[in-house]
């Protein structure tokens, strides 16, 4: 919403500035300034559109959600690889990479790498993956949570790769 108060504020100030070039009779170097201030408001835009700029504006409700589909990105790498290596689940994420994940996401509410964390039991295959931290206290989320888990209702031996 900034953003279109910005290009709003920008465009003003420029067709007034406009107004009063031409009327002074250089039209031509108003045009190729209109031109080049508008490329970069659609740049600022763009950016800021993307989450690149501005981005510790997110709100809890949004960095809750995207956390949620990190976790489920991760099981599904998660489970690729468990098809791959016959049932045998990787000792740590980073075994992930850059096969299954091309980098390991990383929680928008507190934005440091290693945001999840992963534990596995050996002798029943289970896994669960979750948000390390406080980071969704804003939310009423306890510490630890969001979760993804797997629970086989089988043990298998032989889960952990060597």
């Amino acid at each position: 919403m900034s953003c279109i108060i910005f290009s709003s504020c920008i465009v003003g100030a420029l067709f007034i500035a406009g107004v009063m070039l031409i009327i002074l009779g250089r039209a031509r170097v108003v045009m190729r300034a209109a031109g080049i201030i508008l490329v970069i408001i659609s740049i600022i835009g763009g950016l800021y559109a993307g989450g690149f700029i501005f981005s510790g504006n997110r709100s809890p409700e949004a960095a809750l959600k995207k956390c949620d589909e990190n976790l489920v990105m991760i099981r599904t790498a998660i489970l690729k690889y468990l098809d791959d290596h016959n049932g045998k689940l990787p000792k740590e994420l980073e075994t992930l990479l850059p096969a299954y994940m091309k980098a390991l996401p990383v929680c928008p509410a507190s934005g440091f790498p290693d945001s999840y964390g992963y534990e596995t039991n050996d002798m029943t295959g289970n896994f669960t993956i979750f948000c390390q931290g406080d980071t969704h206290v804003e939310m009423n989320v306890p510490s630890g949570l969001p979760r993804i888990s797997r629970l086989l209702s089988k043990p298998q031996n032989n889960i952990v790769d060597d």
